[in-house]
Parts: structure tokens; C-alpha cells; sequence
């Protein structure tokens, strides 16, 4: 199952600068909480997120949404984040294309992985989850479909399909957008998700359960392929006679959580054991410890250790050494909730803890920062006959020493937040599903990945078809792979040519060429277009040009070709002449040129000096004719006493007078071509 994402991105900037090491600098948790962290100190801020309100009654699906996941950028600052259902800008609105469920069971699958592209630099990121499937629910009544009586019907719960989304930060102007989504990857697996670095700083292994099996399934994930998945079987384990696979819930105390060590090096998850054959009424749990190849995504079963416990169903974490796990064996009325589990020796001390139930229960903890688990607790508050669960936060400082009671910090200095209902289902602490601690101080990060930049050298254009043209490209890195995509305007399809330099055969036209380049399946291209031309042709509207009394007049020019004006004697001239003769005018492409000719001459304007007005058709006008068969009269009849009786700016012979006009001498002024004009007399005789 090798997918490909060869589409991701066209354009990427390059940098080589070192990503810092604050992505859970803050966290999006519970209902409209942030988590922030002021140097190592965490503060709890309520913030108008547009996460579901748990008040409205009219969303169809679950309401809750403490296992909101998010993520920050190098700075501390929030990329985005996600309630289960849309995933989000910083500033609260839905991202682009960001609507990916219809209904929202975040308050049951804490199940959704970032998991970022290391080769992009970080602009894209996955997003894994497990889902249930839809269908198994009832809307009407907001809980599973019924089943048959004494028929197990929990198939809802612990059946889910594996799917992943792409996020990428710099889309929609630097909003972000999500670019694929709802990613079908595996059917059949248990609601429960955990990441891991690869050895190679690069890659990520992302874990599932097999549905009702002992198989963890390890995809190793990269901005090339998501391949098939390393299958690891666990001896003497099954889920099968009672399959909480569900995820750890501050709810129901229950639930299947892999989770890896920060570095990467052990992994814990609970379970029970086939061989205790257990009875319905009791199923003895464990928490299971195996050591993990990050390199190869395999378990070593052979060193496995088991911890009997009560309540192994709980949320584990390790210290960033991985010399200690720490674990929950809670239950109610229990002296001692929480154990420091020294791998080594196998060893758990007891932490013994000052507000045992009723007046606190545990119910979460994640990482915090220098060296510190944060633990989320809460109280039963009772007010007015009705209770309310007011949450607040404990600590464990100095998670990779032996444990003393002073490590264990009762209450940190954060407000306490009253839930909106009597159910403890607004955490603040739902572990940000992130692939790794960013505060494991041994943690190295891989250098800023460079992706190519496609280079071009750029066609000298326009160029003739009637041989190759060469195309060249290069990047400025080495790169995995490099090819062209040729299109002809008007044409539908690209022309593919696997090669960085080759000669292209072409007919004319308009070519757009893109030279693509891969770095770690990661594209890049550089766009020219470049202009074919054919043979150049040249037909001068008019074979004949005039002027008047030798003036000066402009030769035509041409918008398509380079051009260029000679004489009778083939001297090259200017396009401004005044001497009668022929002139050439020569166009020229990559083809070769081409030309033709045309003659200037000087009108001539004749008119007549009698008009003879008695309409027999002869001499009954003023006359006046030009060798220029186009030639363009205004013309000016006066008086004798020098009023004018005529105007026409295109005399078309059309001054006839009758008998308004005495007989006598009459003057006109007759202007064309050049500006040249021409002076003189008319008798009008009746």
C-alpha cells in the first residue's frame, strides 16, 4: 500500500534555519480552554474558540470535545487546531476546505495524530484518525444502535477505520487549507492512535490495533508514501473476551493507549492475557512494556514486562530517559493512585497522594515542561442539591529522578474552572496527540529540509519552427527526480519528457513548458512560455502612397515583425521620406523575411473655372479632380466681398449653384492631401 502524494505543492521556499522546540507551547484542550505555557509555568486561559458548545442541544452527535488537538508553529504560536469534527485557524474561524466530519465523537476517540511533513519545513502536516463507523449510531437517541438481547453490541465502540487528512499552513493566502481529506488508509482497526519519530529524524511510525486481534500496526509515514504497515503480534494478548479498545476517557476509566516513550525506545499499552482464561464477572488486567525498534518499527516481545495491575487501562507516559514509566492504578477509596515504575529493576514506588476520593480523582495527565508531568484532576463541588466538577491541575516535578513526596505538587497556581455539567468531561488535559515530546531535551531535530527550486534557462523567443527548440533546466540542489511538462495553447493535454535537457520538435504557436522538480516527493516547477512563429508575411494595404508639393510623409509601420524601409537604390531609410519613387518595406522573423513594395507619387488637384448655370448637365458644378482617386477635398466657396456661401470638408464635386447666385467671378480655397492647398477663381455664367 504504497500512496504517493506527488501533488502537494508547486511553489516552496527554502530556508536552513533550526525549528525550535515550542509546537506545545499551547495547547487547545477541553471546551474553549487554552493551555499556555509562560516559561515553564502553565496557565489556563478561556478563550471564545469556536469549539461545539456543549449547551446546544441541537447538534446531533456528541457534544463534548475535551480531546480538542492542536498544534503551534516554531514560536509557540497556533497553526491550527482540531474539536473532532473541523479543523480550525488560530483565530477560531473553520480553515479552508476544514469541514471534515459531520458528527463528533472527540469526548469517545481521542484518537486524531499530527504527524508533520519534515521534508516540506513544515508547512504541511498529516492528520491521522481512527473513526467509528457512523452508521452503528443513533442520532435520534445519541448513543449506539440497540442490539439483541444477550447479543454483545459494542461493535460501535471499538470498530474504526483508519483515515488521514493534509494540512497545509502557507494555503489560502497563509490561512491554511486543507488540500486532501477523509483519506480511506485500513478498515478493522481498535480507536486508538500513537506516534514516533523513525530513527532518521525523518520518517514517523504511526501505530494502531488491529480490531479484536493482537497485531499492532506500524505505518512508517514521509512526504513520499505511506507504506505497508510493519505487523507486529503480541504473545498471550487479546482483547477479545471484553475489547475496551477505546481510548483513555476521564469518563469511563477506560480504554487501549499505546504510548511510546519520548524517546522512542519503549512503548506501554494495556491488556489482558489469554492464557488467565478469565471469567466475565473478572478479567484481570496488565500494563504491558516492551522495548521498540524505531528503525525497523518492531517490538521486542521477548523483553516484555508485565505490570499487574488493577486499572491498567489508564494514561501512562514515560520519563524523557526512559528510566521511569509512570502509571495509574486508581480506583475508588485507593491510598495510592499513580507509581513510578523504574524499568530497570522493575520496581514501582507508590505516590502517595494527600487528596485521596471523594475530594479529588485523577483523570489525565500529559506532558509539561522541564521535566514535569502535569496531572488533571478534579473535585465534586455540591451547589444547590446539584454537583459540579471544578478541574485544576497537579504536577510531577523531576520526572526522571527517584520519586520523593516533594516532587508531587498538590495544586499548581491556576484558576479552578467549575465544568458546565456533573459529568467530568471537560478536561483540561487530554494528551496533545503530537508524535513526540518537543521538551525531551536529548531530542535532536533534523536541519531545515531543502526542497529544489527548479531553474530555467529561458527560450529566446520568438523562434521558427523548422528546427528543435532546446530546453534546459536545472535546480539548485540535487534532486530525485526532474522532468518537463510541454502543453500548445488550445491544447488539453501536457507532453511529459523525463529528461533535464532535451531538444523539443515543434510547429507554431504559443508553448507554456514547466520544469518540475522532486525532493523528497516534493515538487517545485519554474513556468516560461516561449512563441513559435511561422514564415512572415507582409501585404501593404495600399500599393500607391501621396503627398503633395514634395512634403514629407510617414511610411506604414508593422506590429508584428521587426521591419524596415529601403529605397530604389536599396539604401535603408527612415519611414519618414518625401522623394517620389518606390520603397520596400522588409519584415523579418526567425524564419527568415519577407517584403513588399509601394510607390509614393504627389497628387495633382485640377478644377474647373466656369459654371454655366442653366442645368443642361454640362458645367452645371465646380469640378474638382485629383490623380488620387482617394484623395480627400475640403473645399471653400467666397464672395467678392469675401464672405464665404460653400463649405465641405469631402468635396464630392457638389457645388452647383442656381439662380440664388448672380452671375460674376467667385473665389475658392481648395485644401488636400498633405496640407497642400490650392487657390483660385470660378464664373458662374447663366
Amino acid at each position: 500500500m504504497k500512496i504517493k502524494f506527488i501533488q502537494i505543492a508547486i511553489f516552496f521556499i527554502c530556508t536552513t534555519s533550526l525549528f525550535a522546540q515550542h509546537e506545545t507551547d499551547t495547547r487547545v484542550i477541553g471546551f474553549k480552554y487554552e493551555l499556555q505555557f509562560d516559561g515553564n509555568n502553565p496557565q489556563i486561559e478561556i478563550k471564545n474558540q469556536n469549539l461545539y458548545n456543549p449547551f446546544n442541544p441541537n447538534y446531533k452527535g456528541d457534544l463534548q470535545t475535551p480531546y480538542a488537538n492542536s498544534i503551534c508553529d516554531t514560536l509557540g504560536n497556533i497553526l491550527f487546531y482540531y474539536d473532532g469534527t473541523n479543523v480550525y485557524e488560530p483565530n477560531g474561524q473553520v480553515m479552508n476546505n476544514g469541514t471534515l466530519h459531520t458528527y463528533n465523537f472527540s469526548s469517545l476517540y481521542a484518537t486524531s495524530l499530527i504527524v508533520p511533513i519534515e521534508e516540506s519545513n513544515r508547512r504541511y502536516y498529516y492528520m491521522f484518525e481512527t473513526l467509528p463507523h457512523a452508521e452503528n449510531w443513533d442520532y435520534t437517541l445519541n448513543t449506539p444502535l440497540s442490539c439483541p438481547a444477550n447479543i454483545y453490541c459494542f461493535k460501535f465502540w471499538d470498530l474504526c477505520k483508519l483515515e488521514y487528512h493534509i494540512i497545509d499552513i502557507q494555503g489560502n493566502g497563509g490561512k491554511g487549507k486543507v488540500i486532501k481529506k477523509n483519506i480511506f488508509l485500513k478498515d478493522s482497526v481498535a480507536p486508538s492512535i500513537s506516534g514516533i519519530k523513525h530513527q532518521n529524524n525523518i520518517d514517523t511510525w504511526v501505530s494502531v490495533l488491529e480490531y479484536r486481534s493482537n497485531k499492532i500496526l506500524n505505518y512508517e509515514v514521509n512526504s513520499c508514501e505511506i507504506k505497508e504497515p510493519v505487523v507486529n503480534m503480541i504473545p498471550n494478548f487479546e482483547y477479545k473476551d471484553n475489547p475496551w479498545y477505546i481510548p483513555y476517557s476521564p469518563a469511563a476509566y477506560t480504554g487501549y493507549q499505546l504510548v511510546y516513550s519520548p524517546k522512542g525506545d519503549y512503548a506501554a499499552f494495556p491488556g489482558n492475557k489469554i492464557s488467565d482464561n478469565p471469567s466475565a464477572s473478572f478479567i484481570p488486567y496488565y500494563l504491558f512494556v516492551a522495548p521498540f525498534d524505531n528503525q525497523t518499527g518492531v517490538f521486542n516481545f521477548t523483553l516484555l514486562q508485565t505490570i499487574d495491575i488493577r486499572s491498567g487501562i489508564h494514561a501512562n507516559l514515560f520519563s524523557y530517559d526512559s528510566k521511569y514509566l509512570y502509571y495509574q492504578n486508581s480506583y475508588w477509596f485507593s491510598p495510592v493512585w499513580m507509581y513510578q515504575y523504574e524499568l530497570s529493576t522493575g520496581i514501582s514506588i507508590p505516590i502517595y497522594y494527600n487528596n485521596i476520593p471523594p475530594y479529588s480523582s485523577y483523570s489525565g495527565m500529559d506532558y509539561g515542561r522541564d521535566n514535569t508531568i502535569l496531572i488533571y484532576k478534579y473535585k465534586v463541588k455540591t451547589q444547590n442539591g446539584n454537583n459540579k466538577h471544578v478541574s485544576y491541575l497537579g504536577a510531577i516535578k523531576h520526572i526522571d529522578q527517584p520519586f520523593v513526596p516533594g516532587n508531587l505538587i498538590d495544586s499548581l497556581s491556576l484558576p479552578a474552572v467549575e465544568q458546565p455539567d456533573d459529568i467530568p468531561k471537560y478536561t483540561y488535559i487530554a494528551r496533545n496527540n503530537y508524535i513526540y515530546n518537543f521538551y525531551h531535551p536529548d531530542y535532536k531535530k533534523p536541519n531545515a529540509f531543502p526542497v529544489a527550486q527548479s531553474l530555467t534557462n529561458t527560450v529566446a523567443s520568438p523562434s521558427c519552427f523548422n528546427a528543435p527548440i532546446t530546453l534546459k533546466g536545472n535546480t539548485n540542489i540535487p534532486v530525485d527526480s526532474l522532468y518537463w511538462l510541454i502543453k500548445k495553447t488550445a491544447q488539453n493535454n501536457w507532453q511529459r519528457f523525463d529528461a533535464d535537457t532535451f531538444n523539443l520538435p515543434v510547429s507554431p504557436g504559443t508553448y507554456t513548458a514547466s520544469l518540475v522538480s522532486y525532493k523528497y516527493c516534493l515538487p517545485d516547477s519554474a513556468t516560461q512560455q516561449f512563441t513559435i512563429e511561422d514564415y512572415p508575411v507582409v501585404n501593404l494595404t495600399d500599393d500607391t502612397l501621396y503627398t503633395c508639393e514634395t512634403k514629407t510623409v510617414d511610411l506604414p509601420s508593422n506590429d508584428v515583425y521587426r521591419f524596415y524601409w529601403h529605397n530604389e537604390n536599396g539604401e535603408v531609410i527612415t519611414n519618414q521620406v518625401s522623394e517620389t519613387g518606390q520603397y520596400n518595406m522588409v519584415v523579418k522573423n526567425s524564419c527568415g523575411s519577407k517584403e513588399d513594395s509601394l510607390y509614393l507619387k504627389n497628387s495633382s488637384l485640377d478644377v474647373t473655372n466656369l459654371v454655366t448655370a442653366n442645368n443642361d448637365n454640362q458645367n452645371d458644378c465646380l469640378y474638382a479632380t485629383s490623380n488620387n482617386s482617394n484623395e480627400i477635398i475640403r473645399m471653400s466657396i467666397y464672395n467678392g466681398w469675401g464672405s464665404r456661401i460653400f463649405s465641405d470638408i469631402n468635396y464630392k464635386n457638389n457645388w452647383c449653384p442656381g439662380n440664388e447666385l448672380t452671375d460674376g467671378v467667385y473665389y475658392y480655397e481648395a485644401n488636400y492631401n498633405n496640407n497642400c492647398s490650392k487657390k483660385g477663381w470660378v464664373e458662374i455664367m447663366h
